[in-house]
């Protein structure tokens, strides 16, 4: 499930109970993995769904939103530092992935390279890359830096298969006994 955190699947913010109990009743009806992003990346507007989420058991998936450029040094606002710093506070938070929706398709493929390569020396969760575009540069860079994926492609090519497996089989644990229990009555 896409969650758009205080604001839920709507465009309006919501009070912390009826976000709470959305995420509750999600999953009470079979959502399990919930990615939920902030369009102005506002870790507190996300902060209770991504308690919520972690509280039902379920897949948490926060998501940084890719505005800016990276590589121009001229605009330092959205700067590798911020994205950075914004993934270690969602990885303390709890976060089993770390979502980079890059929705309006402004990475660059060197900038995604650069990106996910930092990301992945600070991060000990998996990173997927989300983008409406898609392009052969922007593919085999996504494989050097170590992504595995790229919205619902596959990058080919080669990535750190030991270093996912071992989050996936973490996560995996985590989650196992209370997804089975639940869709077996």
């Amino acid at each position: 499930m896409l969650l758009r955190g205080a604001n839920a699947v709507g465009y309006a913010s919501y009070p912390d109970n009826v976000i709470q109990e959305f995420v509750r009743e999600a999953y009470a009806q079979g959502i399990d993995i919930f990615r939920i992003f902030d369009s102005l990346n506002s870790i507190d507007n996300m902060r209770v769904a991504i308690d919520a989420v972690l509280e039902t058991g379920g897949v948490c998936e926060p998501a940084i939103c890719y505005t800016g450029d990276i590589l121009d040094a001229s605009r330092p606002k959205y700067s590798l530092k911020y994205y950075v710093g914004m993934a270690k506070q969602l990885e303390k938070l709890g976060a089993h992935f770390l979502a980079i929706k890059d929705m309006a398709g402004l990475c660059k493929p060197y900038a995604a390279f650069q990106l996910v390569r930092a990301l992945r020396e600070e991060l000990a969760i998996p990173i997927h890359f989300h983008t409406p575009r898609y392009q052969r540069p922007e593919r085999s860079l996504c494989t050097e830096s170590g992504r595995r994926r790229r919205g619902r492609r596959r990058c080919r090519g080669r990535f750190d298969e030991r270093r996912h497996e071992s989050a996936q089989s973490q996560l995996h644990r985590r989650i196992a006994a209370p997804h089975s229990s639940r869709h077996a009555a």
